[in-house]
C-alpha cells in the first residue's frame, strides 16, 4: 500500500463532527493509516485546519492538542514536523495564530533574528524575534 496524501477537508471532519458520514469516512482513512496504509500531512493542511478550527471558535488549547494528537498518531507522517512542533509551543503560549509561528518558527531555522510583521503580535511571543517595521 502508499501512503494518502489528505487534504483540510479531511482532517476537520475528525474535531468538529459536522458532518457524519465524512466523519465515518475520514475516521477510517486514520484507521487505515494506523494499519499500514500510511497518511502524509503537509503542514500546510495542518495550518489550514488551525484556521478553521479557530474560525468555529474552538480554543487554541483545543486546536493545539487535535494537532499535537494527529502529529502523535500512529501511521500520519506530518511533513515539516520539527517546526510544527516548534510553532505550536508558541502558539500555545500566546495570542499569535500559528501561521505567524510558523513563519517565526521557520525563519530561526534559516538563521532570521527577527520578525517583521504589522500584526500586533506581542513581542514576548516571538521570543528573540521583535515586531519591525515601526515606521
Amino acid at each position: 500500500m502508499h501512503p494518502v496524501s489528505v487534504d483540510t477537508n479531511v482532517l476537520v471532519r475528525g474535531p468538529l463532527d459536522d458532518d457524519p458520514d465524512q466523519h465515518l469516512l475520514a475516521r477510517n482513512l486514520m484507521t487505515a493509516a494506523s494499519q499500514g496504509q500510511g497518511l502524509i500531512v503537509s503542514a500546510f493542511a495542518v495550518l489550514e485546519m488551525a484556521w478553521v478550527l479557530r474560525a468555529r471558535k474552538i480554543p487554541r488549547q483545543d486546536v493545539a492538542r487535535v494537532i499535537r494528537t494527529l502529529m502523535a498518531s500512529e501511521g500520519v507522517t506530518v511533513t515539516h514536523a520539527e517546526l510544527l512542533h516548534q510553532a505550536l509551543a508558541r502558539f500555545e503560549e500566546g495570542t499569535a495564530d500559528l501561521g505567524e509561528c510558523l513563519i517565526c518558527a521557520d525563519g530561526q531555522a534559516f538563521g532570521a533574528r527577527s520578525f517583521a510583521t504589522f500584526d500586533q503580535v506581542p513581542q514576548r511571543e516571538a521570543g528573540e524575534h521583535r515586531r519591525q517595521p515601526s515606521g
